[in-house]
Formats: structure tokens, sequence, C-alpha cells
């Protein structure tokens, strides 16, 4: 029987390896991804673009600061309707644990109103689902256990 040491050198090596995954996508894809959600929540909220020059999340302080936020005027797509040089703000990480969000302190500056844009900040407009039926309509399928349920002389739900 071999004597075991002190450390389990396969169980280290599988350690070390999530963990420099973990930091590895912390690094290089979560200020992305956190900047690519804002721009795109925001341009379907508004219905014109939202920009965001740069997104960074950080864990110690929790928080997130952003980096030129325009938000594009809906009526008039060369003007922004705000444009916010800076935002940041830290949160309560043990308060959010417990699916509590505290914002502990946010500043924003650079504040601006009504500024002209160099480019269009239209958005194509989702197409108009046909008239009489809502976009998300579908038809139920019958399952085995629901076909004898309802009577034969009920009214169809959909028309095929």
């Amino acid at each position: 029987m071999k004597k075991q040491g002190w450390i389990r050198w396969p169980g280290l090596i599988v350690f070390v390896a999530l963990s420099a995954l973990i930091v590895a996508f912390w690094l290089l894809i979560v200020d992305a991804l956190v900047k690519r959600v804002i721009e795109a929540t925001g341009t379907k909220m508004v219905g014109a673009k939202v920009e965001l020059d740069s997104a960074d999340l950080s864990l110690f302080p929790l928080g997130l600061a952003l980096t030129r936020l325009q938000v594009t005027n809906p009526d008039a797509p060369m003007t922004n309707a705000v444009e916010i040089a800076r935002i940041a703000l830290t949160m309560d990480g043990l308060n959010l644990l417990r699916r509590k969000v505290i914002v502990e302190e946010m500043t924003m500056g650079g504040l601006k109103l009504n500024t002209p844009r160099t480019t269009s900040g239209a958005v194509q407009k989702p197409a108009e689902p046909p008239a009489g039926r809502p976009a998300d309509f579908r038809c139920p399928r019958w399952s085995s256990r629901t076909r004898g349920r309802f009577s034969r002389t009920s009214r169809p739900i959909c028309s095929r």
C-alpha cells in the first residue's frame, strides 16, 4: 500500500486549473459582457441606441463603474438625450448574497443633456405582428393526456 502525502497532486492540479479558468474569465470576459448587456437592454428599453465606452465590474469592493454612457433620443436620432461621462457605484456584497441590493455609494459626473451625435442612433423597429394574433401566440398541441378532457362540441381554439 502506497503511503499518501499531505497533498493529493491530481486534486491540487484540478483546483488550480479551475481557479485559473475562473480568473481568466473574470479578467478577460466579464467587463465586456456587462457592457454588452447594458447596451442591448438599454437599446431595447429606449428604442434607440445606448452606447457605453467601458464597464468595470469589481469584486473588492463590490462595485460597477461605467464610462461615457450615451442614450440616444428616439425622436431625434442625431442627438443624445443623456450623456454621462462616469457613473460609479459600490454595493454591499453580504446583503447581495441575501438577495437585497443595497447601493452604498453612487457618483455620477459629466451629465449633459441633448448633445449632438456624430452618427445616427436610430435602430430598426421590430416587424409588426400580423393583425389578429399576438406575436408570441402558439396553438396548443394536444397530448394523449388532454385529448379526452374536452368535448367534441366545443369550439376549436385555433384554426389551422
